[in-house]
């Protein structure tokens, strides 16, 4: 049997003999908003700085520099949004899809999910066998809380989450030694709704490493300013001393010194260098 899924009139055709078409779900026509988040067209933004050399070259009143100069941002944005576009897809492969269909009660509130369609990585992902029209109330680990968010993107028509695969759902789900993060994005679609999963672990892995080397470079900053200032006090006291050294020649050079005074500004020096030995 089959799922059938938006209008597959050709692709119902190509269905080999014998299979049946277990049901068919209607398709929403796709909101310009989510063309516009896919081609990531806040990101054109940054292609306009082709425009700066061009502004303080002092031809900006040429015509042919300024239609340039806006053609090539706009192949750069091209670009861009063809390779965000080329990166989700081929994403696509490793992330986990499944598609629901919510049981609603007579006051409209969602209480469940069916199980309609899902791809190879949803049921590997799964210990227990996958099957059509499977309960997530019955067979998903905390299924309160994953009603929960299947109820807010029905609701929004998308919500997100970040699911933790650790020892605690081990019991249903392979999470393949270390926790696993998951950043799980529900999407209505119709009377559907869509739950694709992605695996954000080397993400937050890589996060973590470079919190730990800002850590790493704070402390180098701390340790340098104790050293400057250790050796602004080193100077100091460099200068101390040798002041006082000369003023203690001095007054040996001078006819009226006697050795009590002399002894009196080498006491001083010697005080001086026992001070910063304590420090």
């Amino acid at each position: 049997s089959a799922v059938l899924v938006g209008q597959g009139t050709r692709l119902e055709g190509r269905l080999a003999e014998g299979v049946v078409v277990h049901e068919r779900f209607g398709l929403e026509p796709v909101d310009w908003r989510i063309w516009a988040k896919a081609l990531r067209l806040h990101q054109w933004a940054k292609n306009g700085l082709v425009l700066v050399p061009l502004l303080l070259s002092g031809y900006v009143m040429n015509l042919g520099d300024i239609g340039m100069a806006l053609l090539g941002a706009l192949i750069l944005s091209l670009v861009a949004s063809a390779t965000y576009l080329v990166n989700d897809l081929l994403d696509l492969a490793d992330d986990f899809v499944a598609v629901h269909e919510p049981v609603l009660d007579a006051d409209g509130r969602i209480i469940d999910a069916r199980l309609r369609w899902w791809n190879a990585s949803y049921r590997n992902l799964r210990l227990s066998p996958v099957t059509v029209g499977q309960s997530m109330r019955a067979n998903y680990f905390n299924s309160d809380d994953a009603i929960s968010h299947l109820s807010r993107a029905w609701e929004r028509h998308r919500h997100e989450q970040v699911f933790v695969l650790d020892e605690n759902s081990a019991h249903q789900y392979r999470p393949g030694g270390q926790a696993v993060h998951l950043l799980v994005v529900w999407l209505r679609i119709g009377d559907l709704v869509v739950e694709v999963c992605r695996d954000r672990s080397e993400l937050r892995a890589l996060s973590a490493d470079i919190a730990e080397h800002r850590s790493t470079i704070r402390q180098a900053f701390r340790e340098n300013a104790r050293m400057s200032e250790r050796a602004e006090r080193v100077h100091g006291v460099h200068i101390d001393v040798i002041t006082r050294l000369e003023r203690a020649a001095s007054e040996l050079r001078s006819d009226r010194a006697n050795a009590e005074t002399a002894a009196e500004a080498l006491d001083e020096v010697i005080a001086v260098l026992q001070r910063y030995s304590r420090r």
